[in-house]
């Protein structure tokens, strides 16, 4: 791999969502309601951006070796998420309410997760990576709840 191999998906992801607009993205569809999979290997996650509904519960599981799902920019203990996986899966429940996006993992508190994007219209899109990996960069949009 070249180096700045991850910086660049990164671009290039963020780059199609631009194109895409976010609507156009969430009617993708993505099979993620209430629960979702995020298969993984070293090559990256499968599928490199998914979006989930607000309240969902999302499961990473590796395809091949241990891996993580990390918020990146804060230290990992102050993450909203770090999930470790491998060869147990992984798993992480996300919602948006007072106003931001919030994670929580099993058997700990839930985190504001400080590096996610407001979108126009109202999801969050939050960007992960592995610890270990630093070419597997994945994206999580959160959609708001539907009204009743």
């Amino acid at each position: 791999m070249r180096p700045g191999g991850a910086p660049l998906r990164t671009l290039a992801v963020l780059v199609v969502l631009v194109f895409l607009g976010v609507p156009a993205l969430a009617a993708a569809p993505s099979g993620c309601v209430p629960q979702c999979e995020v298969p993984s290997a070293e090559s990256g996650y499968v599928p490199p951006a998914t979006v989930v509904p607000s309240g969902s519960n999302v499961t990473w599981s590796s395809l091949d070796r241990a891996h993580t799902a990390t918020e990146p920019g804060v230290p990992a203990s102050q993450a909203c998420v770090n999930v470790l996986y491998g060869p147990a899966p992984g798993h992480a429940r996300f919602a948006i309410h007072n106003g931001s996006l919030w994670a929580q993992q099993p058997l700990q508190l839930e985190k504001r997760c400080s590096t996610a994007s407001l979108q126009r219209d109202g999801s969050w899109l939050l960007e992960y990576h592995c610890l270990y990996h630093s070419q597997m960069v994945g994206f999580l949009l959160v959609r708001p709840e539907a009204s009743p």
